[in-house]
């Protein structure tokens, strides 16, 4: 009997120990997996916080590109800008040097006026020294000559005033205007070619220029 219970005691103890070896044995290899999960849990975490250091840098240059357009458009509005400003400016001193070759003209149709108003004098005196009595009679004819020519002018200043002017519409740049847009304006057919405003009722406006030049450059009045 004590040879059984040694022997059912010791084949327990040899399970018991077996058993033990294997939980040993698993645990071992449960916490070997356990840290080879950990691991890899760290490097997942890396590559998710890569992936968000990559998204987060292509998003940054995305923003810069959009930021490099803006600045070209720009760049290009203040090209176009500088370009229409010093256009303009040509167009002011082409006007100027047109308004002062005009005042020079008159000044000396003026001064051929003048010069032809002294000789016309001049030759009457000299004619009253040889004969009164023909200055008298000069004077005379002078005066009738004189009241027939006020009457022609009176004549032509009417059929003047009864000359219809005809007008044609054109696009023109409005002075002192910043903006590219275009307003019609109604020009005069004749000489003068004289700038009149298109009201918003389609009337004739006020005299507000006139073209000049050969190529029939605006010039609006102040």
């Amino acid at each position: 009997m004590d040879k059984i219970i040694t022997s059912f005691t010791e084949s327990n103890n040899k399970f018991i120990c077996n058993i033990q070896s294997i939980m040993n044995d698993e645990t071992i290899q449960l916490k070997n997996e356990i840290m080879s999960l950990k691991y890899k849990n760290k490097k997942l975490n890396e590559e998710i916080n890569d992936f968000k250091k990559v998204s987060f840098i292509k998003n940054l240059n995305n923003q810069l590109k959009e930021k490099d357009k803006i600045i070209k458009h720009l760049e290009n509005e203040l090209d176009l800008l500088k370009k229409s400003k010093s256009n303009k400016v040509v167009e002011e001193e082409v006007m100027e040097e047109g308004v002062e070759e005009e005042e020079e003209e008159d000044e000396e149709e003026v001064e051929e006026e003048e010069d032809e108003e002294v000789v016309e004098v001049e030759d009457e005196e000299v004619a009253e020294v040889e004969d009164e009595e023909e200055v008298e009679e000069e004077e005379v004819e002078v005066a009738e000559v004189e009241d027939e020519e006020v009457e022609v002018e009176e004549v032509e200043v009417e059929e003047v005033e009864e000359v219809e002017v005809e007008f044609s519409e054109k696009k023109l740049k409005p002075p002192n205007s910043t903006s590219r847009k275009l307003k019609y304006y109604f020009i005069t057919d004749d000489e003068n070619k004289d700038i009149y405003e298109k009201l918003e009722n389609g009337e004739l406006g006020e005299h507000v220029g006139k073209l000049i030049g050969k190529q029939n450059k605006p010039f609006f009045f102040e």
